[in-house]
């Protein structure tokens, strides 16, 4: 197609926009940019837009979005084994939410992160909530 440009990640779309006024791309919001401008989109035509930002991507009313799985392989009978455990321990606190929004993505809901706990078994350390 001419004029398509391919990358290889999403920090280098926002580099590439960043450079080309006409230029539109797709990238994660976490990796917004003072150099380019996410738009407000309408789920249907008719409907009101909406402006992406953390509250309408939690939400879920921004409608151009993705959730990331995090899948364990382990026999349904068997525990987690410690390494698994601590690791989604480590997710689920505040120190663990927190290097999430570092890479540039958003922390789950506080009742996310409650529900999770339960299902798994363990104990998130958490911390007063960070982005909810």
């Amino acid at each position: 197609m001419p004029g398509l440009h391919e990358d290889p990640g999403a920090a280098s779309v926002i580099l590439d926009l960043s450079r080309n006024q006409l230029g539109i791309g797709y990238s994660g919001l976490g990796l917004q940019s003072s150099m380019v401008r996410a738009i407000p989109l309408a789920e249907t035509a008719g409907m009101p837009f909406v402006a992406p930002s953390s509250a309408t991507v939690a939400d879920e009313t921004y409608p151009l979005r993705r959730v990331l799985y995090l899948y364990i392989d382990k026999p349904a009978k068997d525990s987690l084994p410690p390494a698994a455990q601590e690791f989604l321990t480590f997710l689920m606190s505040h120190e663990g939410q927190e290097t999430v929004t570092k890479a540039g993505f958003f922390t789950l809901p506080m009742n996310q992160v409650t529900k999770n706990a339960v299902a798994l078994g363990v104990s998130p350390r958490l911390a007063p909530s960070i982005n909810r």
